[in-house]
């Protein structure tokens, strides 16, 4: 049976003169695939892979070449940037959507690992082991020992700025001290490298009756590196992390047309529908509650098709769905779930029935 190959495009950034044994070492292992994942190198020293000759860079680019090599980035798939503290680079990119105490006059390739992070990429950061140590002795190159004199201090505010980035999801920092021990870092970091990434959802309504059948259809796409085997989507129970978020935003942020105190009940009632979830477990109103998810290889899709039964009760219904391995433990812990959100109305019909049951009983205690 042939292997099954994801092929994907990959960006090298680093500064070249200071780092070019670590360069031609991950140009060579890149040649050969990475479990089930084959990547294609975009790098701005290797002019064939801009799909542009090295005269037609300096032509067809405009006045400054750099602004076509950080508009690469967003065509890549991953993004891999290598650095030491001998070298930061030159300042010549003007960043204008800087924020706060960021730098606006910045190296290129400080340039392009901002620009990763704003289209949202797997950002892979491999740092030389002696420099981490420095930045961390130095906490963070603020304390000038006289060992760090004759090196660029300026490579430790992008470490800082990368170290703040890492607490989303999309950062994986790791430190290297050698060219070989590089691509064994890089090997062990891909071919064990999962991620999940949501692509689309359809729901059939937002509002309906009690009783009515609505189906909602998600899709999801393995872009790790691993093959996805014995898992599953399992409805989860709504976090007390959502129910802070959502019931402090009904409280706290100001809205003209809904007063003070309609704003504190919502909520109240937010906060006794949790405490209700908490007490008796919440009842699904899904057909299933786990489904299975077939084998997966990176690349390829997957899709998630719910049938709901709008309970008779009226009121909101949330509904929320996580990955889960065979024994039900949830695989992307910091990943938002899958959710559905629908408003069930109160019918004519069980009004109508709700006045005739009162009615009955007013007319049972008159004739008693």
């Amino acid at each position: 049976m042939p292997r099954r190959l994801c092929k994907r495009k990959i960006f090298l950034s680093s500064t070249i003169r200071n780092l070019l044994e670590e360069r031609a070492a991950i140009y060579a292992r890149l040649q050969r695939p990475f479990n089930h994942v084959e990547f294609d190198i975009i790098a701005s020293d290797r002019p064939e892979t801009l799909h542009m000759s090295g005269d037609d860079l300096q032509t067809r680019a405009g006045y400054n070449p750099n602004l076509f090599i950080l508009n690469q980035i967003r065509y890549a798939d991953y993004y891999v940037i290598l650095l030491n503290d001998t070298y930061y680079g030159e300042k010549s990119i003007r960043d204008p959507e800087a924020v706060g105490k960021q730098e606006r006059i910045i190296s290129i390739t400080h340039a392009e690992f901002r620009s990763a992070f704003r289209h949202a990429q797997p950002i892979f950061v491999f740092i030389d082991r002696h420099t981490w140590y420095r930045y961390l002795i130095t906490l963070g190159g603020k304390i000038p020992f006289y060992k760090i004199w004759n090196k660029d201090s300026r490579v430790y505010g992008l470490i800082r700025e990368i170290r703040r980035y890492h607490k989303g999801i999309n950062v994986t920092i790791s430190t290297f001290s050698s060219p070989t021990n590089l691509v064994d870092k890089m090997e062990h970091i891909f071919n064990t490298y999962d991620k999940s990434k949501y692509v689309f959802s359809e729901f059939d309504e937002e509002v309906c009756n009690s009783g009515d059948v609505i189906t909602a259809i998600w899709e999801v796409i393995n872009e790790g590196c691993i093959v996805w085997k014995n898992r599953f989507f399992k409805e989860q129970n709504p976090s007390l992390r959502r129910f802070i978020r959502e019931s402090g935003k009904s409280l706290i942020k100001p809205k003209k047309d809904i007063p003070f105190p309609t704003r504190f009940m919502t909520f109240i009632k937010k906060w006794f529908q949790y405490v209700r979830i908490i007490i008796r477990g919440r009842k699904s109103t899904a057909e299933k509650t786990r489904y299975p998810i077939d084998e997966t290889y990176p690349g390829e899709k997957v899709r998630l098709t719910v049938r709901y039964i709008a309970p008779q009760s009226a009121g909101e219904v949330v509904s929320s769905w996580a990955m889960v391995d065979s024994e039900g433990k949830k695989i992307y812990r910091n990943l938002v779930p899958l959710e559905a959100e629908y408003f069930v109305e109160r019918t004519k019909q069980r009004r109508k029935d709700l006045f005739s049951k009162q009615r009955e009983k007013c007319a049972d205690r008159r004739n008693s």
